[in-house]
């Protein structure tokens, strides 16, 4: 999608919509960066683990 086409379509939305939207994906932003630092530490965790033994 191009940018002018967000823009328009922003310019339809209410603006609450709009940053209902925003914070709905800066939501998925966090739990995608969350999500990804959890499943490296389990990574970590797991190699120390099987060195340990």
């Amino acid at each position: 999608m191009k940018p002018a086409q967000l823009m328009s379509l922003f310019d339809q939305c209410p603006a609450k919509l709009a940053r209902a939207h925003e914070r709905k994906v800066q939501m998925q932003l966090v739990d995608g960066v969350h999500n990804r630092q959890v499943r490296r530490a389990g990574r970590l965790w797991q190699g120390s683990k099987r060195n340990h033994d």
